[in-house]
């Protein structure tokens, strides 16, 4: 029992144990840093440590803090000329503004990131540029402008290889897509997001993208397939844990549930969405959400709590000029003063709309409008105005028609002449691959040949030395022998002369003895003479 409360014990007081020590290994970080900025004396290095210390009070939200040591790096940067570090500061000081959703800070930090990093040849870091800059003007209604960017970017990555700035890429251009009613075009583009994802591996990006594909299909009015794709992308939202993906899924289908008029499913989804929105301060999504609670409630023939959803709403789009929203929201409220019969209030919402979607070039916005104000004026009894609005919404449409038509057949044009230049690009490769094969070929046997050269070169060598080491050492043997048989002959001679003389003396030593033997015999022969005469 003793050991099983101990093991309680340990298994909840690890978690603070493990926050303890990240957390003192941050303040031990923040230390190192602070510690460079108080003492150093390099400004290039306090500089650096200053912009560390800006990223991680971001990262953290701290954005007061952030802002401060960020201003702090930028004023060490201009002092020191270094347009690099410069350039960093106003990326920092984007993600600050944009993060608060303050975009038109936001927009001027990151144009003035991109004017900074031209001139350095950095195109990993102007590619950054141009995909955040095309973000932030989207929010601005800048179509055109987001376009261009958008298609620099991928021009860029051709030779950056970067796919997730591909996704990213195509994303928005779904999103562009969406916001000009081109819903199939915007599947296209989310179709060849979702395909760079999986070749790349990025599967924590699928959810984002399902649910972009799935509102595609919602505003296609294809609402089995929109919640298919809206199901997958809960089930990847889920898996990842990706909480602000998750909330937008369920935002998309109690949308798709409020265009099948399932208004309580689809009131439960928008709570959900709003929760999860409210705890992480998401203002802008939360102000999208009014606009969905406001026709909601309109649908519910709530006007009340329809129009108090709508101003919220209309208040933050006007505050920082985002044109599409306020466009969106006016007209709404437009319709729904008409249905409470206040035909001069309506009036003057949808000429306000009508006005800003005129000067941005929003002609599918213009249509609806034109469509509005025709229903107007018809139950206010003023005909005359009511027959021109629709004179006018049904000659918009036909242009739209026509420009949808001609801008279909460019892109069929356009397709076709990337298929073309997608064949001859294949037939070069194809082409240069086969000179390759030759050259290949050719070197092959080029290298083949000099390597049986260079074999043969170096097996004579090895033979030359062989054999001159043969003969030098046959000769050194030969030379060996010719002396051992010198020395065998002086040998001999020298066994024969000793011989000889041994030879020699026996002889000698023989014609003493014979010749002392006679003598001695005629010497014992006389003696014995002399004494027979005595």
């Amino acid at each position: 029992m003793k050991l099983r409360v101990v093991g309680l014990s340990i298994l909840l007081v690890l978690p603070f144990l493990a926050d303890s020590l990240v957390k003192a290994q941050e303040n031990e970080k923040a230390d190192s840093l602070f510690n460079v900025i108080n003492h150093s004396k390099d400004d290039k290095a306090k500089a650096g440590a200053l912009l560390v210390l800006a990223k991680d009070f971001t990262n953290s939200r701290q954005y007061d803090s952030a802002l401060l040591y960020n201003n702090k790096a930028r004023e060490l940067s201009i002092k020191i000329k270094d347009q690099a570090g410069l350039a960093e500061t106003y990326k920092i000081e984007y993600l600050i503004f944009k993060a608060r959703t303050d975009y038109l800070s936001a927009k001027k930090a990151i144009f003035r990131f991109i004017q900074l990093v031209k001139p350095l040849n950095d195109s990993v870091k102007l590619n950054i540029g141009y995909y955040n800059y095309a973000g932030i003007l989207q929010h601005h209604g800048e179509i055109d402008s987001v376009c261009y960017y958008l298609h620099e970017c991928l021009k860029m990555n051709k030779n950056l290889k970067n796919p997730l700035t591909d996704v990213g890429c195509y994303n928005i251009l779904g999103m562009i897509n969406i916001d000009l009613a081109r819903y199939d075009s915007a599947v296209f583009y989310y179709m060849q997001a979702i395909k760079v994802a999986r070749e790349a591996e990025m599967a924590h990006l699928l959810g984002r993208l399902y649910n972009n594909l799935g509102k595609s299909y919602k505003n296609l009015e294809d609402y089995d397939i929109a919640l298919k794709y809206l199901a997958m992308a809960r089930e990847y939202n889920s898996t990842y844990k990706d909480t602000m993906a998750l909330a937008w899924c369920y935002e998309f289908m109690g949308e798709v549930f409020q265009k099948q008029h399932k208004l309580d499913q689809a009131l439960n989804y928008f709570d959900k969405s709003y929760a999860m929105f409210k705890i992480y301060g998401e203002i802008r999504e939360i102000i999208d959400l009014y606009q969905s609670y406001g026709l909601l409630y309109k649908q519910k023939g709530d006007y009340t709590l329809a129009l108090k959803n709508y101003k919220k709403a209309l208040a933050y789009y006007k505050s920082q000029d985002l044109a599409d929203g306020t466009i969106v929201t006016m007209k709404n409220m437009g319709d729904i003063y008409k249905r409470m019969n206040n035909y001069k209030l309506a009036g003057a919402y949808l000429d306000s709309s009508l006005n800003i979607a005129v000067s941005k070039g929003f002609k599918h916005h213009q249509m609806d409008i034109y469509t509005s104000l025709h229903l107007l004026y018809y139950h206010a009894g003023d005909y005359r105005q009511a027959y021109d609005y629709q004179t006018e919404a049904i000659l918009l449409q036909d242009t739209l028609f026509n420009l949808d038509k001609a801008q279909l057949i460019e892109e069929m044009t356009l397709k076709f002449d990337r298929e073309q230049d997608q064949l001859r690009i294949l037939a070069l490769e194809k082409e240069n691959l086969q000179k390759d094969l030759s050259i290949k070929q050719r070197t092959i046997q080029r290298n083949a040949l000099l390597s049986s050269v260079l074999i043969l070169l170096i097996v004579a060598v090895f033979l030359f030395v062989f054999i001159n080491q043969r003969r030098r050492k046959d000769r050194i043997i030969a030379q060996q022998k010719i002396q051992q048989l010198e020395e065998e002959k002086k040998l001999l001679a020298a066994k024969s002369l000793v011989e000889g003389q041994e030879e020699e003396r026996k002889r000698i030593a023989l014609e003493l003895h014979d010749g002392l033997g006679v003598l001695l015999s005629a010497t014992k022969m006389q003696f014995t003479s002399i004494r027979d005469t005595s």
